[in-house]
């Protein structure tokens, strides 16, 4: 991967975020677990697939966040990481 790359978010297949899996988020500075993991609805402006995450503090909410490899990070993997 290039210095480029690095700094290009991901979506779709290149974000590595999966239901189960604990993650830290670079910009908030807050690790999350993702509870559930779907496509964009139809028309979305996003590429960017619908997360539900549960936070650090507890609350469950949902976002369309891309993944930003240069500041974000795996801290565990998901049960469906082995795609």
């Amino acid at each position: 991967m290039t210095e480029t790359e690095a700094r290009e978010p991901a979506y779709g297949d290149d974000d590595p975020r999966v239901p189960g899996g604990r993650y830290y988020d670079g910009y908030w500075g807050d690790e999350y677990t993702v509870l559930e993991r779907r496509k964009p609805p139809k028309g979305s402006y996003s590429g960017t697939d619908v997360f539900k995450i549960r936070c650090a503090d507890g609350r469950v909410v949902e976002h369309q966040t891309a993944w930003e490899p240069w500041r974000d990070r795996v801290i565990s993997e998901g049960k469906e990481s082995a795609r």
